[in-house]
């Protein structure tokens, strides 16, 4: 079973974002004090991208362990870079009416693979690519019940 953080866990582990939503639809206005959480961070692969400070070294360490393991060639970096990425203050399906993504808490990236052309659909990632993140606390969005998302990793656990 795939556990994934609820708002209010994401809330006492990260803070409270304190949305407000912003005028381009689907995005939010976050609170300053939350925001001093999420900083600019240089990763191997992918290069620089914001992340919660109280996770990204779980991302730095799960890249790095992707690129020790040569499985660094799965992932379309200039896709990931157009594309793809971390920190988003925005909501849940683009929508106010939903909670905050994961990406605004600063707790997820999306990243596309080799041949997906920068398709979700097309996106294919090894087993092996796969379980390193999640030995490293995230979550796979190719393993949601509801939305099937390979591009998406998150945070389910502070290591």
């Amino acid at each position: 079973m795939v556990k994934v953080l609820t708002y209010e866990e994401k809330v006492k582990l990260f803070g409270d974002p304190k949305p407000k939503p912003a005028d381009k639809e689907g995005y939010a206005i976050l609170d300053k004090e939350f925001l001093e959480n999420i900083k600019m961070f240089e990763f191997p692969i992918i290069g620089k991208y914001m992340f919660h400070v109280k996770v990204f070294s779980q991302l730095l360490k799960t890249l790095e362990q992707i690129k020790e393991a040569g499985l660094d060639k799965e992932i379309d970096v200039e896709k990931t870079r157009q594309v793809g990425g971390t920190f988003v203050p925005r909501y849940q399906r683009w929508s106010s009416r939903y909670p905050l993504s994961s990406h605004a808490f600063g707790i997820a990236i999306d990243m596309f693979s080799v041949g997906s052309d920068g398709s979700i659909e097309k996106t294919k990632w090894s087993k092996k690519f796969v379980k390193i993140f999640e030995q490293n606390g995230f979550v796979w969005g190719g393993n949601f019940k509801s939305f099937y998302d390979p591009i998406h990793f998150e945070i389910n656990r502070v290591l």
